[in-house]
């Protein structure tokens, strides 16, 4: 399954519009968790969001699970054991950007950030990584370059 992960109401439908598509695209079943801020009782406009998305794409399987009190990082990463993907939005703040790192460190599959208008009309291109998660890629040097690997050791070195 896909797992949307919410941490603020605000962000709710930034995510859904790019959640719902990959689910439908994958054919796979939709999981909505609220967490942090969006996972308080009185966000009732969470709960709204999601059943008018859901309406949009009847063909998708969809499930909402609100965990409110617990922490965010621990919620997100206990959600995502069986998912195959895990949506949520670009950090708003510090907080937000702390909890997507504590979570990414612990998925066992991808992570993908939506950025805040993502997938609407007169958008294009991916879903963008903010600079404060993304960090080089992992199979690239800070330089830039490819790194070499060495068969026996498996340890990094460049020519």
């Amino acid at each position: 399954m896909i797992l949307a992960g919410i941490l603020d109401s605000r962000t709710a439908d930034d995510v859904l519009r790019a959640a719902f598509p990959e689910a439908q695209r994958r054919e796979m079943p939709l999981r909505v968790l609220l967490a942090g801020a969006a996972a308080a009782p009185e966000q009732t406009g969470v709960r709204e969001t999601v059943e008018r998305w859901s309406g949009k794409y009847p063909g998708v399987a969809c499930a909402v699970t609100a965990h409110p009190g617990l922490d965010a990082a621990i919620t997100l990463a206990a959600g995502a054991r069986r998912c195959v993907l895990v949506m949520t939005a670009e950090p708003a703040g510090a907080r937000d950007a702390a909890v997507l790192r504590a979570v990414r460190r612990r998925l066992p599959c991808p992570l993908t950030t939506v950025a805040a208008g993502a997938a609407r009309p007169g958008t294009a291109g991916p879903p963008a990584v903010p600079e404060a998660l993304s960090g080089p890629d992992s199979r690239e040097g800070n330089d830039g370059r490819r790194p070499r690997w060495n068969r026996t050791s498996r340890a990094r070195w460049r020519s």
